[in-house]
């Protein structure tokens, strides 16, 4: 699961930031 969140978050990464700030909170929220 963490490779899948990681490779997701490769991807955000190059999509938009925006994102990627709404995916590390969803990500905090499970950790």
């Amino acid at each position: 699961m963490i490779a899948a969140v990681s490779e997701m978050a490769d991807t955000r990464m190059t999509h938009s930031p925006q994102q990627m700030d709404g995916l590390g909170r969803l990500i905090g929220s499970l950790l």
